[in-house]
């Protein structure tokens, strides 16, 4: 995976997010909306709060860390939005969405990314992955997340999920799946679940 992360880096422009430098983008969808395919947005340390939409778009969205750097959304949707798309996602935290991360008709790919305190979808709190998608989670937190079915992640009939390492823990769900519900193809390596809860189980 990483191998595919280095490829386009070599002839990728970078774009700078801080909200704390006037000649960076003060916003994740500035940079977002600026960037071409292959592009990366190196992301500072901080708290950004805003919806993130991505959409027909190969990316890479690179933190500072997960402990510094929080895409903090609202009750109104997901966090961050992927259709069409590609993503990759380093070294953020995400939380307080409706949703974490929601892909369709793409693909995202996360690395030692803390998707938390997501709750109130009706399919995946913390991650969805619908219409056809590709979620890989490598090195993932999914805690206390929350939402009807899938309250750590949701996976659809006709859409997959990677898991390599990270933990999926604390998250509920009112129907089926507290820590996962995959109707659709699941493969889990060194990964921990822990403490998930559904009422419908």
């Amino acid at each position: 995976a990483f191998l595919l992360l280095l490829i386009p880096s070599a002839l990728a422009e970078v774009l700078n997010v801080d909200a704390s430098d006037g000649d960076a983008y003060s916003t994740i969808q500035a940079a977002v909306d600026a960037a071409g395919d292959g592009d990366i947005i190196d992301i500072a340390s901080g708290t950004y709060s805003e919806q993130v939409s991505i959409e027909a778009k190969n990316v890479t969205l690179r933190g500072a860390g997960s402990d510094t750097v929080t895409m903090q959304g609202d009750s109104d949707g997901a966090v961050l939005s992927i259709e069409d798309g590609n993503v990759y996602v380093w070294d953020v935290t995400v939380t307080g969405g409706k949703r974490g991360i929601v892909v369709r008709n793409g693909s995202v790919s996360t690395s030692d990314v803390l998707i938390q305190g997501n709750e109130g979808g009706a399919r995946g709190g913390g991650v969805a992955v619908l219409d056809g998608s590709v979620a890989t989670l490598q090195n993932t937190l999914v805690d206390g997340n929350a939402s009807e079915d899938g309250g750590g992640l949701y996976v659809a009939e006709d859409a997959s999920a990677i898991i390599e390492g990270g933990t999926i823990s604390d998250n509920t769900a009112t129907g089926s799946g507290g820590g996962i519900h995959a109707a659709g193809t699941l493969s889990m390596t060194d990964a921990t679940l822990s403490a998930n809860t559904a009422d419908g189980n």
